[in-house]
Parts: structure tokens; C-alpha cells; sequence
């Protein structure tokens, strides 16, 4: 289940982490915040219609046809970064927004399928998505300094949806073998034919039992996601000289920001936290202190030392994490819900994480183009 999580959010993070580098090619970097909204566009509704029309599906079906388009999004976005006409920056955006959609749905159903399981399993899926961020970052950061171009950094990724697609064939036939994972008793291929449909009635059904943990996650993933589309990268803009650590700064900070994430979401056997509202009130403290950093910058050139630029954006991360591990673990492993609506639950919840992100992104662009230009 690492794996799958590792994987199933690599993608994503290796976009967020070359949008920068991309929108340079095209000489497009006020538009960087472009590819972070990409990636969650459509997001919200592959999540929708996974509820809405996919969710007595098969779970494995569900996965297969993610992992392929995925590598699809992969080729699109890499090609493109080897071209220098204009609308190749506009296929990009594309091929991002194809690949946020495969995360959002490769998400929306693993976590549906955790419910099959021990919910201590939704420990070791959340420690993979974490572990993504300092995976994909650092897969970038590695191979930039080896010299990789964009192109061949993305297609180099594609053999990694093997691995996803091996990993979870054998997780899945397993699945009734499996003895030292206590596993809920199932239907004769999986539970998804029993999962609520999304429907009015039944979203409502759901967000009256759930709808603080959907509200926290939807406002976590708003204030860092603006922290890290908006106010880090207006504090750190692109540079095309300088020493390394000034030319891929902004990339460093979403690496560490990665290992705050990879550090909370690993945490569940050590901490569980109940609060989670006190999680996203720390968050929004977190926002404004890096735009009053961002403003500085602008207004008088001085640029917080890179040091603690990187604890602070650790801290952001950390809490992020925490949000994400605690608002799912409480849900899957709570009685509040009857089994049958908890992936719709699931999928509810990756809807306001991603409405969170869409407005943190939309405001990140405003700023960047109408103001810390």
C-alpha cells in the first residue's frame, strides 16, 4: 500500500515541482501558478464522477485505466517542454491537468479500497503520498543537477507506473490472503458494489455525519497550497544565474515541504490527533506569515535567509500532513459512518481538498499577474 501511494502522487508532485523550470522555457513565469491550477481543474469533477458514475466498479479496473493515462500525461507534458512555440506551453497545461485528474481518481479509489482493510492500513497509504512529495522533488532536483532536460526527466518517470501497476495487481490478489492484515468481510470480488452513489440525497446524508473533517481538509489544503503557488515563489523568484541553491530555490522549498508532509502523514502509529481544527487554524497562522515574507521581498528586495525559509516551510508541511492522516484515519476507523458510505465520504472529501487548492491557485494567479508581478 506504500507503494501504490508513492506512486499514485508522484506525478503530481513532479509537475508541481517543474512548473517553474516549465513556465521559463516559455518565458511564462508569472503563469507558473498555471500548472498547479492544472493539476486540480478538473480534479473535482474525476472525483465527482468516480462517485457519481464509477463507484460500483471494480477497484482494480479503476486503477488500471489511471496508471495509463498517467503515462499518457507524462509523454504530453515532456514533449512539450522540447518545444518553444507558444502553444506547446498550452498542451502542457493539458497534460497536467490530465495527469491531476488520474492522481485525484487513483486517490479517490485507493482510499475507498483502504476500507476493505484494517483501517491502521490507511497509515501506510497516507506515509506513500507522503513520501511521494520528497520522491518526486527529489527525483527532479537529482536529476536537474545531473543535467536531465525536462523532457527526458518525465519520460524517465513513466517505468515508476509499472511498478504501480505490479504493486497493486498483487496487493489485489492477495487481498483475501492476506494474514496479518485483518480484513473486513467482502463480496466474492470486492465491496465497491455496495458503495453509495453520489447523489443530493446522499452527499447530504454524509456531510451531516462528516462535514467538519471535509471543511478543515478543503481549508488546510488552501492555505499551503497559496503558501506554495503564491507567496514562496513570489519570494524566491526564477533565476537564470547564481548558485544552484539560488537558481532551484523554489524547488528546495517544495522538497522540504515534502518532508514535513512525509514526516505528519508517517506519524499515525506514534500520534493521533483529534483536533483537526486546530491543525487548520496553525495552517492559516503558517499563510499569512509567508505572505507578509512574499510583500517584504517585493517591496524592499530583502530576501529571508534560505535557512529559515526551508524550517518554515517544513512547519507548513508537517501541518498539512497531519490534516490529511488524521481527517482519513478518524473517518475510516470511525462508527459514525456505516460502511458502505465511507468511500463516498472519501470521495467528498477529495472534492474540498481540491476546491481548496483550485482557489488557492486562482488567487496565486491573480497575485502574481495583478500585483507581485
Amino acid at each position: 500500500m506504500f507503494l501504490c501511494g508513492l506512486i499514485n502522487n508522484t506525478g503530481y508532485v513532479l509537475v508541481a515541482t517543474s512548473a517553474q523550470s516549465i513556465a521559463k522555457h516559455f518565458d511564462m513565469e508569472s503563469f507558473m501558478s498555471a500548472f498547479n491550477f492544472s493539476l486540480i481543474f478538473l480534479s473535482i469533477g474525476m472525483v465527482f464522477m468516480n462517485a457519481k458514475l464509477f463507484i460500483k466498479i471494480q477497484h482494480k479496473k479503476r486503477i488500471y485505466v489511471a496508471i495509463f493515462l498517467s503515462a499518457v500525461s507524462f509523454i504530453i507534458i515532456g514533449v512539450c517542454t522540447t518545444i518553444e512555440q507558444d502553444y506547446a506551453f498550452y498542451i502542457s497545461l493539458l497534460g497536467a491537468t490530465l495527469c491531476g485528474c488520474m492522481q485525484s481518481f487513483g486517490e479517490a479509489t485507493m482510499l475507498g479500497y483502504c476500507k476493505s482493510f484494517s483501517s491502521s492500513l490507511i497509515g501506510f497509504w497516507s506515509s506513500g503520498t507522503g513520501f511521494a512529495g520528497i520522491f518526486g522533488s527529489g527525483f527532479f532536483l537529482v536529476l536537474r543537477a545531473l543535467q536531465f532536460t525536462d523532457f527526458w526527466i518525465f519520460i524517465t518517470a513513466i517505468p515508476f507506473l509499472l511498478i504501480y501497476l505490479y504493486n497493486f495487481s498483487w496487493l489485489d490478489n492477495k487481498r483475501k490472503s492476506l494474514s496479518k492484515v485483518k480484513i473486513v468481510e467482502e463480496e466474492e470480488e470486492d465491496e465497491s458494489t455496495d458503495n453509495l452513489q453520489m447523489s443530493l440525497e446522499n452527499m447530504r446524508c454524509v456531510l451531516n455525519l462528516a462535514w467538519t473533517y471535509s471543511l478543515n481538509l478543503g481549508a488546510v489544503y488552501f492555505f499551503e497550497y497559496f503558501v506554495l503557488t503564491c507567496w514562496a515563489d513570489r519570494a524566491n523568484p526564477a533565476k537564470s544565474d547564481g548558485n544552484y541553491f539560488e537558481i532551484n530555490a523554489y524547488a528546495i522549498l517544495a522538497f522540504c515541504y515534502q518532508i514535513g508532509v512525509f514526516i505528519s502523514r508517517s506519524s499515525l502509529k506514534i500520534i493521533q490527533i483529534k483536533n483537526v481544527t486546530l491543525l487548520t487554524i496553525i495552517q492559516g497562522i503558517n499563510c499569512g506569515l509567508w505572505a507578509i515574507i512574499a510583500i517584504i521581498y517585493y517591496y524592499s528586495n530583502y530576501q529571508l535567509n534560505i535557512s529559515i525559509q526551508i524550517c518554515l516551510m517544513l512547519w507548513v508541511g508537517l501541518m498539512g500532513g497531519a490534516s490529511y492522516v488524521n481527517v482519513n484515519y478518524l473517518i475510516v476507523s470511525g462508527s459514525f459512518l456505516p460502511q458502505n458510505c465511507k468511500e463516498l465520504c472519501m470521495c467528498i472529501n477529495s472534492m474540498t481538498n481540491n476546491t481548496g487548492i483550485m482557489f488557492a491557485t486562482i488567487f496565486a494567479m491573480i497575485i502574481s499577474n495583478f500585483w507581485l508581478k
